[in-house]
């Protein structure tokens, strides 16, 4: 484990990845409205059981001039601070095979990398900032169905406005996940929750 430099304060700075833009929006909204300054976001294209080797390609290449190779992870700000990197990713069940899942999961902990998952869409977080979500998975039809109810107006997979309004229900979905916020391949479930509040509490 690497010393942190002295008299160096120290901020954690979040690099999330993912494959859909509904879930870029979101994370977008809900940093903006709850003001999580050392977040960024990228969007790249679906590639599956692959996400976390494209994933560490993203951030190796990433064009971070501050980057200091002496220190593991941590870039030196114009503040003189170093900003310790928390890297994850947000992906949903969509088409990945059990070994698939298990594989991806058993990766990114041996690389220290947080994987925000749910089962079957990301909207089953999105829905939780409404309703108590259940372990009993519903369709991507009845996921958009439900949305739309409690929205008033058809739901629109990206659309910020429509996501700015949800994220007001935050706190809401916390409460609404605790009985499903660990990652499961089999029942819904959604642990985006956690990535939330790590960005709203340590940024």
């Amino acid at each position: 484990m690497s010393r942190k430099p002295i008299g160096k304060r120290t901020k954690k700075v979040f690099y999330i990845i993912t494959e859909g833009k509904t879930e870029e929006s979101y994370i977008s909204e809900f940093t903006q409205k709850y003001r999580c300054s050392a977040v960024k976001i990228k969007k790249i294209k679906p590639c599956g059981a692959q996400i976390i080797h494209r994933a560490s390609e993203v951030w190796k290449h990433d064009k971070n001039k501050g980057l200091n190779p002496e220190l593991k992870g941590g870039v030196i700000d114009k503040d003189n601070r170093l900003n310790l990197i928390s890297k994850g990713i947000v992906i949903d069940k969509d088409r990945l095979t059990e070994e698939e899942f298990n594989s991806i999961k058993e990766e990114a902990k041996s690389k220290g990398i947080g994987v925000f998952f749910s089962n079957s869409a990301f909207e089953v977080w999105l829905l939780a900032h409404f309703e108590p979500i259940t372990k009993a998975v519903l369709s991507s039809a009845e996921l958009k169905e439900k949305l739309s109810r409690y929205l008033s107006q058809e739901y629109k997979k990206g659309d910020a406005k429509q996501l700015r309004k949800i994220a007001a229900h935050f706190n809401q979905a916390i409460k609404n996940t605790k009985n499903v916020c660990e990652v499961s391949y089999h029942t819904q479930c959604t642990n985006v929750g956690q990535l939330c509040l790590s960005l709203r509490e340590d940024t």
